[in-house]
């Protein structure tokens, strides 16, 4: 079996998930090989040529639409995980999302939104929680916990949020929904936000737009364990226009974290869902603590469809 994705860095929900997939496949003796997608296209696919099982972690649309493509035509079993919502794109990008799914052997969603609509695609679609737990211990920095002890010390609520790269929907909206927060906790002066940026960009990008970061507002703009940064806060944020099932959100659900998230697909039942920050600041303003919810993760059923596809049967 050839597993095909990106390791951190940079860290981000997918880079994540295919880190810990691996770890898992190690831990319960799995044969697998491992490609980079930062290797040559042309090693990429001289490679898939000799395995008849392939999964692929991209969030690249045109390379997963080509790769399906040329799997099908090699007729290879196909898994592909779609990290994102199946439908949040425009025009090209939709008609190309919905033929990889078609030619895929397998796609894996991640909501049941997304589900409806593969499984009118391709009938073998599946719905697969991208959540798998830490495989080893992820800590913080010294520094970085005594500046949260720091913000504990002085603050009523402690939230976060976390983003990679700046980017925008197919609306032109700020996906990450980072400047209308900074926008809300310049006005919730007892509360702290904690923006993960472990890529870097995005204090310069709230900058560069003529915009001054209140003092409760604070980037962690170095690499760090998001899991690890959640495990410091009382509330998780994601304030996103779109989504997949958010790997980030399943970590503090785990952790049993209070929850607030845009209603932009469908979310576990123990999120508290806004649609607007006016929403936000009363789901705010009622925190409460929660107790951890121990079963979210799918690391399970997707080792049990690995073995089924390379029994005897397979």
């Amino acid at each position: 079996m050839l597993i095909l994705g990106t390791l951190p860095p940079p860290v981000g929900g997918v880079t994540i998930h295919v880190e810990r997939l691996l770890g898992f496949l190690d831990k319960n003796d799995m044969s697998y090989v491992f490609l980079s997608l930062r290797t040559p296209l042309r090693i990429v696919l001289y490679k898939s040529l000799s395995f008849r099982v392939i999964h692929l972690h991209c969030s690249n649309v045109y390379f997963r639409f080509f790769f399906s493509l040329f799997c099908f035509v090699c007729r290879k079993k196909l898994l592909v995980t779609y990290h994102g919502n199946i439908g949040r794109y425009n025009g090209l990008k939709n008609i190309l999302d919905y033929l990889s799914v078609y030619f895929a052997y397998i796609p894996i969603v991640l909501n049941e939104g997304s589900l409806r609509i593969a499984s009118k695609l391709n009938k073998k679609s599946e719905l697969i929680s991208p959540f798998i737990p830490p495989q080893s211990e992820e800590c913080l920095s010294p520094s970085l916990l005594a500046q949260i002890s720091a913000l504990r010390n002085k603050y009523k609520l402690l939230c976060s949020t976390n983003v990679s790269a700046v980017s925008f929907d197919n609306k032109h909206n700020e996906i990450y929904g980072i400047i209308p927060l900074i926008e809300l906790f310049a006005l919730r002066s007892q509360d702290c936000l904690i923006v993960s940026d472990a890529a870097g960009h995005y204090k310069d990008y709230v900058l560069s737009q003529g915009l001054s970061i209140p003092d409760n507002v604070y980037f962690v703009s170095t690499p760090h364990s998001y899991y690890a940064l959640l495990k410091e806060v009382d509330c998780m944020i994601r304030n996103t226009t779109t989504d997949g099932d958010a790997l980030s959100i399943k970590e503090a659900l785990f952790l049993g974290k209070y929850v607030c998230a845009t209603d932009v697909v469908d979310r576990h039942d123990a999120v508290n869902i806004y649609h607007t920050l006016d929403e936000l600041d009363v789901l705010l303003d009622n925190y409460s603590e929660k107790s951890p919810l121990r079963s979210l993760s799918g690391e399970n059923v997707i080792l049990s469809l690995y073995k089924s596809l390379l029994g005897p049967l397979g």
